[in-house]
């Protein structure tokens, strides 16, 4: 009689979960992002502005953040420089004269991206 009464208990289990993800309207899994997008940089005396370019084929998984790292010619760590919940993100109040490198990672619900490519060389304000 115990094997029974799991069973019906496991079904009811089962049907409440496909009911849920049907009423949710549940059509596939999110996965994480495949990339932040390819930068591209903006320079003023002050500031750089990066835009991140969608990557071509990546309307499937949504970017709800995305987190931008730096470092210098002299430092080879990477340092946390801000999260944005758009496609662009400033950095300001850099140093005249400065040489430094850029990259982006992008997130969502699902987990983080593989981080974007660096700048292709030391951008200089």
């Amino acid at each position: 009689m115990k094997k029974n009464n799991m069973k019906s208990w496991l079904l009811t289990c089962l049907g409440a979960v496909f009911t849920t993800m049907t009423i949710a309207g549940v059509s596939g899994v999110l996965k994480a992002p495949r990339g932040s997008g390819v930068p591209i940089y903006r320079r003023t005396e002050t500031s750089i502005k990066i835009t991140f370019k969608p990557l071509e084929g990546d309307g499937d998984e949504p970017v709800s953040h995305r987190y931008v790292e730096s470092r210098s010619p002299w430092n080879l760590a990477w340092k946390f420089r801000g999260m944005t919940s758009t496609s662009e993100y400033e950095v300001t109040a850099i140093r005249k004269g400065a040489l430094s490198e850029y990259r982006g990672t992008a997130s969502n619900s699902a987990g983080m991206s593989k981080r974007s490519t660096v700048s292709t060389s030391f951008i200089k304000i």
